[in-house]
């Protein structure tokens, strides 16, 4: 039933069976995944992860990330897979705007503001010496619920719990002395005291005269949620395999 809602399907479009799902991605990845599953069949593993295109309704195409548990039996006979399906097509166009901000950045400081200022997730940018907010969209604004002058006064740190903010520094640090693109996942507060998954992405840039770096936050809250319940229904699962095979050899 997600997998109709998700991608445009009407109930009876979808036929039951791994097939019917197999069709529907793309070709290029279509071998790749197949290979994927298989191997985590065969080599025993109790999860598997892909990220790969599926086929929508109306003929475009989704990027998914897919992350199933197999389910076996006590002597290792695999009794069904349990996963989900998550559509990260707005995420996957959200970091190509923040690439063509940085690339936009160096040619029109207009245009940049443009695509910063209406990217459809919070973004801003931070003092790599001071580690400060130099600035901050509308989008930061109204999820986090602090105003730009609040923003404006803080660092990149004080938006985290403190029990995070050691192991965000150290990963900051280390992309900083590497020169690499910083991607991470930790944990933000908002000013009502939530807590939210985030997953960062950074580039750096020069702002202002400034050595800097361009921030895209993703929330992701949900996801990690939906896959901690996968987590849970893969227990589920296995213990009620358990029992079937103990009631099955009970009676025998």
């Amino acid at each position: 039933e997600g997998i109709r809602t998700l991608f445009g399907f009407d109930k009876d479009e979808i036929e039951p069976g791994i097939e019917s799902l197999f069709s529907r991605i793309h070709p290029e990845d279509r071998d790749r995944i197949r290979d994927c599953i298989h191997r985590s069949i065969t080599d025993g593993d109790a999860r598997w992860t892909a990220e790969y295109r599926f086929r929508r309704r109306d003929g475009t195409y989704a990027h998914i990330l897919d992350r199933g548990f197999v389910v076996r039996r006590s002597d290792g006979e695999v009794v069904r897979m349990v996963g989900g399906m998550m559509d990260q097509s707005q995420r996957r166009e959200a970091e190509a705007k923040v690439r063509s901000a940085v690339e936009v950045l160096r040619l029109s400081e207009q245009e940049y503001r443009l695509l910063f200022l209406n990217n459809p997730h919070p973004m801003w940018t931070y003092d790599l010496a001071t580690s400060r907010f130099l600035a901050v969209n509308q989008l930061a604004i109204r999820h986090y619920g602090y105003s730009e002058e609040e923003f404006l006064g803080m660092t990149i740190y004080e938006i985290c719990p403190d029990e995070d903010v050691s192991y965000l520094k150290s990963k900051l640090i280390s992309a900083r002395e590497t020169g690499a693109k910083f991607c991470g996942v930790t944990r933000h507060r908002k000013k009502d005291g939530s807590l939210i998954e985030v997953e960062l992405s950074a580039d750096a840039i020069e702002f202002k005269g400034r050595s800097a770096r361009l921030v895209l936050a993703h929330d992701i809250t949900e996801r990690v949620r939906a896959e901690r319940e996968l987590v849970r229904i893969n227990r589920a699962q296995r213990l009620l395999s358990a029992c079937n095979e103990a009631l099955i050899r009970a009676k025998n």
